[in-house]
């Protein structure tokens, strides 16, 4: 039988190990579906960090990684404007330090 305060523990060990990663790997992508919005990439970021991160921050920083290719296709079925969908780049083309 499992008890609920180790189990409450392994979460909290597995989201501190996501967390611990997101500057360094490309582990916050595995979430999202291979194309992808700059919202849909913060929304994850956020669930994983635990807190609303500035959009225009987010946006900058996470480009800067140089680890997105802009896909040249627009998102569907919104309300606001078509969203520019991204991509990651192929795991031979990232270098990480």
């Amino acid at each position: 039988m499992f008890n609920d305060k180790y189990i409450g523990i392994g979460i909290t060990l597995a989201r501190e190990r996501l967390f611990s990663k997101l500057n360094y790997s490309s582990i916050a992508f595995r979430f999202l579906p291979t194309r992808f919005t700059l919202t849909e990439a913060q929304k994850i970021y956020e669930v994983i960090i635990g807190k609303t991160l500035e959009k225009r921050n987010f946006r900058k920083q996470l480009l800067a990684r140089g680890i997105l290719k802009v896909t040249g296709e627009l998102s569907s079925g919104g309300a606001h404007r078509p969203a520019q969908l991204y991509a990651l780049k192929p795991a031979e083309t990232l270098h990480y330090w």
